[in-house]
């Protein structure tokens, strides 16, 4: 969602210097080649790397397609979207706080922003921890009304995607932060261990243990991002901090 606004920021910016071009002098052009250069900047990495996040969920099942079922690639499909409702959450989340804590950075310094995202981390995770185990508990009881008899065994993945989305959920402070810092490149670097640890390991556990094994690489990817996200933000952090 982040990464789509900012690439629309830039088509936007270049359409309209197109059709003022004509009217603006030579110095009003360049101003808006580097609006268009710091939006592009700002937002590749995110972009490359909500690709390498498309890769190491929804191509990773298209892979997989040839080592399981039909039924069992239905049923992990089924489960981490029903548990995958969470997302609406964390995009309301980061819509919500990235601003904030932009302009905070922006007033206030880096200080500030570190302080501000161990608050977000210590506050939200108890609540998202409640919200986590509720939804996990209604969809793996509702799994096979919502989705039939034919699904029911696959219910038991609803509790290793909850495991998912928890783990998403944590790397949320952190991934406004580096935001908020410009730090972007972060994401691709992030989701492309997600991308290698879901697809090598993915593969081994799925050959060996079909759609149990999928889902415990799934989750352990996303572990893995989230332990990248938060060390990269506190690391980030030092540096600004010894750079003052």
């Amino acid at each position: 969602v982040l990464s789509s606004s900012y690439l629309l920021g830039i088509f936007a910016t270049f359409l309209f210097e197109f059709i003022k071009h004509s009217k603006k002098e030579e110095h009003s052009y360049l101003n808006k080649k580097k609006v268009i250069n710091k939006h592009w900047k700002f937002a590749k990495w995110t972009v490359v790397g909500n690709l390498l996040y498309w890769a190491c969920t929804q191509g990773f099942f298209i892979l997989i397609a040839n080592y399981i079922s039909d039924k069992e690639l239905g049923g992990l499909r089924t489960a981490m979207n029903l548990l995958g409702l969470i997302t609406i959450l964390l995009v309301l989340f980061e819509n919500t706080f990235t601003p904030k804590i932009s302009k905070l950075y922006k007033d206030e310094g880096v200080d500030s922003v570190n302080r501000y995202i161990h608050s977000l981390h210590s506050k939200i995770t108890p609540i998202y921890l409640i919200i986590i185990i509720v939804v996990t508990i209604i969809s793996y009881f509702s799994f096979d009304i919502v989705f039939g008899k034919n699904f029911e065994q696959y219910k038991y993945l609803t509790m290793i995607f909850g495991v998912y989305q928890l783990a998403l959920g944590l790397n949320r402070p952190s991934v406004v932060g580096l935001r908020a810092l410009n730090k972007t490149k972060h994401f691709f670097t992030g989701n492309f261990i997600g991308t290698v640890v879901t697809i090598f390991i993915g593969l081994f556990l799925t050959i060996k243990f079909h759609e149990l094994g999928s889902a415990v690489a799934i989750a352990f990817s996303g572990i893995c991002i989230t332990v990248y996200f938060r060390r990269s933000f506190n690391k980030e952090i030092s540096k600004a901090s010894l750079s003052k």
